[in-house]
């Protein structure tokens, strides 16, 4: 009869290679506990609170926040409608700081002042619409952001809009009525100036949106400063070169008088301080190559 083995004798341990391999396994199976370099990678649990959506379903929740931002244009414009002569006197007060209160715009059509009342109820409707529909769109997006990511646009988006409003009130305070009046006294011992109401809308319109677009200056500059594309200490270094270039700007996009194209190229420059101190709070330098 064959000998059984002594109680006290080893068992046959599995080969040593086994456990290695076992290890492996469990490495390659939980791939979002290491980034492949031993250590945790922070946008891995970011990726799983992620909704996931079929292609279907993310152009159906895109088509109802389209419809959304529709609806709330119509809506506006049907509450502006019914204040149209609240809105068209705010709008005309520019004017009427060049030429006097109740001083009236040419009229060349008979269309004139329908077209011109409709006009201001649309842009005044899509003012209101305009951060509405960015949030729309800004809930459609954040889903597939990283959670930093979305934390970002929270800063920058409030701090884009204050400063696009504060543009837009100084070129309706300022830059719209000084330079009005450069254009409307020119030559006036030759011809009497009276904009039309579209020559006038635009004249508006562009001088706002300049100012709005100006003052989104320090957060580009911020935003190349975090990204470590641009130092504060180039930005001082380029200043004598921004101060020529703001001034030459200011000429181009404004009417050629000394006031107004300073109006623009001054603030500019407190802009360009701003966001050279904005950069230095918030530059991150890139890392050294590894060798």
């Amino acid at each position: 009869m064959p000998e059984e083995p002594e109680s006290g004798s080893p068992e046959p341990s599995a080969p040593s290679g086994s456990t290695e391999e076992t290890e492996a396994h469990t490495r390659t199976a939980d791939p979002s506990s290491t980034n492949g370099r031993g250590a945790t990678d922070p946008q891995d649990g970011e990726r799983e609170e992620m909704v996931r959506m079929t292609l279907g379903e993310h152009l159906n929740e895109l088509r109802s926040r389209l419809i959304r931002i529709v609806l709330l244009f119509i809506g506006a414009f049907i509450i502006a409608f019914f204040f149209q002569d609240e809105l068209v006197r705010f709008i005309m007060q520019p004017y009427y700081r060049v030429k006097g209160a109740g001083e009236k715009l040419l009229g060349t059509e008979a269309q004139a002042a329908f077209i011109f009342t409709i006009k201001i109820c649309g842009l005044s409707a899509l003012f209101v619409t305009v951060p509405l529909a960015v949030h729309q769109l800004w809930s459609f997006i954040a889903a597939g952001l990283y959670k930093h990511e979305r934390r970002y646009i929270r800063v920058f988006f409030p701090m884009s809009m204050g400063l696009f409003l504060a543009g837009m009130t100084l070129g309706y305070t300022m830059l719209v009525p000084y330079g009005l009046e450069f254009l409307i006294n020119y030559g006036e011992e030759f011809v009497q100036m009276r904009p039309t109401p579209a020559n006038y809308l635009t004249i508006l319109v562009i001088l706002t949106l300049v100012l709005g677009a100006v003052f989104q200056l320090p957060l580009v500059m911020m935003f190349f400063a975090k990204i470590g594309l641009v130092t504060p200490e180039t930005y001082r270094a380029k200043r004598r070169y921004f101060i020529l270039g703001a001034f030459i700007g200011a000429a181009l996009l404004t009417p050629p008088d000394p006031i107004t194209q300073s109006l623009l190229a001054i603030p500019t420059l407190f802009l360009y301080e701003f966001g050279i101190l904005l950069s230095k709070w918030n530059f991150a330098p890139k890392p050294p190559p590894s060798s």
